[in-house]
């Protein structure tokens, strides 16, 4: 027998898991599952849906249940960071965590995999102008700090720059504070700015080239959302790329929008994807072969084509 196969079938069955409220819409299950298949991997992964007070008490018992690790969603990717010993970098950057890693170092380990995630699933075209993209960003929560410091690190100096829209414009003007402390490397050339939500006027997003939306706006049940205007939406640049970072349903109301005006469309399944794998990469201790991230990927769209 392949002594790496025996060592899978003979170990511990892998107790892995997601936080967050709500969660009924979330494909995390379909990916992990599908992925330690195909690793020959004995483990599971079950959501649990958790309110503010009772968070860190859950932790503290899937820690002590002997949980290799875990997932955070909305809307807890900041309000954990208390309650772990060690946080990486990338996530003290990005003010969130996305993954708890338990045992690292003998700690509680605090990363965020969004900006991995979101970078990976970038088109070419977009990396390979970087430099040249003004972007706007919907959201100032968990996982719009993710994406801004992707921004900041594509095409290797950011993008040119970033214009971060909320309804709480405090909350904005803070994140931008933080961020223009990551951006204080010489090579990073991106330049933010913040704008209420309420006070935008479609002027503000005039030859735009990229629109991303990282609220809940448009996301399952409440299909019908759109987060801006179809009049904002229009003035956009002709070849603007519209990156939705809900995934069910696969086409929000934001992308079928930009549709109509031939601008290219993303949904969040790829960064999904590539978030999660890179979070299984952290709990195993090894990298993904191709033939999993397939595998999970066809795994979740079938699951989301049979609602």
């Amino acid at each position: 027998m392949n002594p790496v196969l025996r060592e899978h079938q003979t170990a511990k069955p892998l107790k892995l898991g997601l936080l967050g409220s709500p969660l009924k819409h979330s494909l995390s299950p379909v990916l992990h599952h599908t992925a330690l298949e195909q690793l020959s991997s004995i483990g599971q992964y079950l959501l649990h849906e958790v309110s503010r007070e009772w968070l860190p008490l859950l932790i503290d018992q899937l820690e002590a249940e002997g949980y290799r690790g875990l997932n955070v969603t909305i809307p807890y990717k900041m309000d954990v960071m208390p309650f772990l010993d060690e946080i990486s970098e990338t996530a003290r950057h990005a003010g969130a965590v996305n993954t708890i890693i338990f045992g690292k170092n003998n700690t509680r380990y605090g990363e965020n995999t969004d900006v991995t995630g979101f970078l990976k699933s970038l088109p070419q075209s977009f990396l390979a102008d970087a430099h040249k993209q003004s972007v706007m960003l919907i959201g100032a929560g968990g996982s719009a700090r993710g994406v801004l410091l992707a921004l900041l690190k594509a095409g290797g100096c950011g993008v040119q720059s970033v214009t971060i829209i909320s309804r709480n414009i405090e909350k904005s003007k803070n994140l931008v504070r933080q961020l223009e402390q990551v951006a204080a490397d010489p090579a990073c050339k991106t330049r933010f700015i913040s704008k209420e939500l309420q006070k935008l006027t479609v002027d503000d997003f005039k030859n735009k080239t990229a629109l991303f939306n990282s609220t809940p706006v448009g996301m399952w049940p409440d299909c019908s959302g759109i987060p801006i205007s179809e009049a904002c939406i229009a003035q956009l640049h002709p070849d603007a790329l519209v990156y939705d970072l809900i995934y069910r349903p696969l086409q929000t109301q934001l992308l079928s929008v930009a549709d109509k005006y031939c601008l290219t469309t993303m949904n969040g399944l790829d960064m999904l994807l590539y978030q999660g794998i890179a979070s299984l990469e952290h709990w195993l201790g090894q990298p993904i072969p191709e033939r999993a991230i397939s595998a999970s990927r066809q795994a979740m769209l079938t699951a989301l084509n049979s609602e």
